[in-house]
């Protein structure tokens, strides 16, 4: 089950949730997330200090890198936010025909 928070995603971006979504769900690449946290001004303004700067100094060649972001992100996820998000991607992967049609229904 997801952390769900009082502070956090309502503060964010539409885009920069995306971004926290897509990474906590193995859906981006750690190496593109890592270049969008050091490239990102927007995340600077919308997180507060302690969890920007904990996202900076990640050690992002580490093999637990994966498991202390999502520890970072996880107060910034919100169950309704990742299940939207679930269904908008299944819905874009039957009208695209991608993948196996019988399991998407």
């Amino acid at each position: 089950m997801l952390v769900c928070a009082v502070v956090g995603m309502e503060s964010l971006s539409k885009a920069i949730k995306l971004r926290f979504i897509r990474f906590f769900y193995e859906d981006e690449p750690i190496a593109e997330f890592e270049q969008w946290v050091y490239a990102s001004n927007e995340l600077e303004e919308a997180l507060d200090a302690d969890s920007y700067l904990a996202l900076l100094a990640c050690d992002f060649t580490s093999d637990a890198v994966c498991h202390n972001i999502r520890s970072i992100l996880a107060p910034f996820i919100k169950d309704a936010d990742y299940e939207t998000w679930s269904i908008v991607r299944v819905l874009e992967q039957f009208l695209s025909r991608e993948g196996d049609l019988g399991v998407l229904l």
